[in-house]
């Protein structure tokens, strides 16, 4: 996830939260808060900043941290209190994980609960929907003028050269180029068995017909082949007739259906990422629906598991393939792998009580499964913690 609200686009991937865990030594802090993009009084950012680094204080000093030691963990955090044009430019949630020698911070395209805990690793959870919805997803802005592949996150957006791709810009330059394809095939047409697919314009020429043709066939040729073996949705901006065109050549797999209906040419690369959203929210989310799924179809066969000691028992065995986390669950205790929980409650109390929500996400990530966060009522059980178990 970039530590910039814009720029070359970077992402967050479960390798990225692997060595988090890996590198964080306790005591560990984890701030979150909800922030506010373009404001026209940034300080209201900061403000919030420093109220959760007071609590992150008083955590650390509870848990018998001394002053010089909470000063070093929480030092990364006072450097960016003091920066105000930092404050001016965040986007929706804020999240500072801190320790002894180093810390992470993160600016989200979605809000997060506050929260300011000090615990034996850091706290992924407000960091799960950005696996999922941090994800990049293309679009294609296509119009007979102008040609745009952008490629995109929630909060940020970036042009693909086209000139590298292979990608005309425009039907004028698709014509005026040599095409080495013969002039009545397209990537379709030339497949065993394909049809031959001729676009035909409303009321146009045959030999407009012709140019829009070739100009499909080119934009196809370079968006397939720049986006060719990977996963990121592609969603389509054009008129319907152009939308139809490419759909009807295109073979790759990662075009959603929807698409943004209408001329792109008078739409920035922004409104354009944001018109897309909608489409992609659902793609990007399908893994999350299919978990779900899963989890009530194995209920009753030891695979679908609900109870918090049975959850993290799983997860120390590298069982739990996929584990759904309740937004805002917390279940403080201690937990012995080969015993069970020893105590489990709704805050810290003893010395050596630890989150059990985030220790069992740690675990499960560190085994190789995977992990989302999910409102109360898309839960598929009454319970802080829901995984599917591989065997």
């Amino acid at each position: 996830m970039p530590d910039t609200p814009t720029g070359t686009i970077e992402l967050l991937d479960r390798n990225d939260l692997r060595e988090l865990l890996q590198e964080a030594q306790p005591p560990v802090v984890t701030v979150a808060l909800p922030t506010e993009r373009a404001v026209a009084e940034p300080e209201h950012n900061a403000l919030r900043a420093k109220q959760q680094r007071k609590l992150a204080a008083d955590a650390l000093a509870g848990a018998g941290v001394g002053e010089d030691d909470r000063e070093a963990i929480l030092a990364d955090l006072d450097a960016l209190l003091a920066d105000a044009e930092y404050w001016a430019h965040q986007l929706d949630g804020l999240v500072h994980i801190a320790w002894h020698g180093g810390s992470r911070t993160y600016r989200l395209p979605y809000r997060v609960d506050e929260r300011a805990d000090v615990d034996q690793r850091a706290h992924l959870q407000p960091l799960l929907p950005a696996l999922e919805l941090g994800g990049a997803f293309h679009v294609l802005a296509l119009s007979q003028g102008q040609v745009r592949l952008l490629r995109c996150t929630r909060s940020a957006v970036e042009r693909v050269d086209l000139a590298e791709a292979g990608i005309p810009a425009s039907l004028e330059e698709a014509v005026a180029a040599d095409d080495a394809d013969p002039p009545h095939l397209d990537h379709r047409a030339a497949s065993a068995g394909g049809d031959r697919q001729v676009f035909h314009g409303h009321g146009g020429s045959e030999h407009e017909s012709k140019q829009i043709e070739k100009f499909l066939r080119a934009v196809v040729r370079g968006v397939d082949r720049t986006l060719a073996g990977t996963t990121t949705p592609l969603v389509l901006a054009a008129v319907d007739e152009l939308a139809a065109g490419f759909r009807a050549r295109t073979r790759l797999s990662t075009l959603a259906g929807p698409f943004v209906a209408g001329s792109p040419d008078q739409r920035r690369d922004e409104e354009l990422r944001d018109a897309a959203w909608p489409i992609v929210e659902e793609v990007l989310r399908a893994p999350v629906h299919r978990a779900v799924e899963q989890h009530r179809a194995k209920q009753g066969t030891g695979l679908a598991l609900s109870a918090l000691p049975e959850v993290l028992m799983a997860a120390s065995m590298g069982r739990v393939a996929t584990l759904l986390v309740r937004r805002g669950a917390q279940r403080w205790g201690q937990f012995v792998p080969g015993e069970g929980v020893a105590a489990e409650r709704d805050a810290p109390a003893e010395a050596h009580d630890e989150d059990l929500v985030a220790l069992a996400v740690a675990t499960t990530l560190l085994h190789g499964g995977d992990a989302f966060y999910l409102d109360p009522d898309e839960m598929p059980a009454d319970a802080p913690l829901a995984a599917v178990c591989r065997f």
